[in-house]
């Protein structure tokens, strides 16, 4: 899965319910775990991006892990973002 497919399925998800300031916390952590592995230095490339997906877990994840409409909090996603 590409970057940019992650990236997008996560809005497709999270923009209609009105919570653009989730995909910009996941973003934002995205960018994060980037750094931590030496983005910094080097190019991304597609291990790290299968790595931060596997951390952050997958948009399909994230939806079947929320109950009915009802999408996981920002704090949520931090969280376990956090314990990565």
């Amino acid at each position: 899965m590409l970057l940019e497919d992650y990236i997008n399925k996560l809005k497709e998800f999270y923009l209609p319910l009105g919570e653009k300031d989730v995909v910009d916390g996941i973003e934002e952590r995205i960018a994060e775990l980037f750094i931590e592995r030496g983005a910094k230095e080097k190019v991304v490339n597609i291990d790290m991006v299968d790595e931060v997906i596997s951390i952050l877990g997958k948009p399909e994840d994230i939806e079947d892990s929320s109950s009915g409409n009802e999408a996981l909090t920002k704090s949520d996603i931090k969280e376990k973002a956090s314990n990565a």
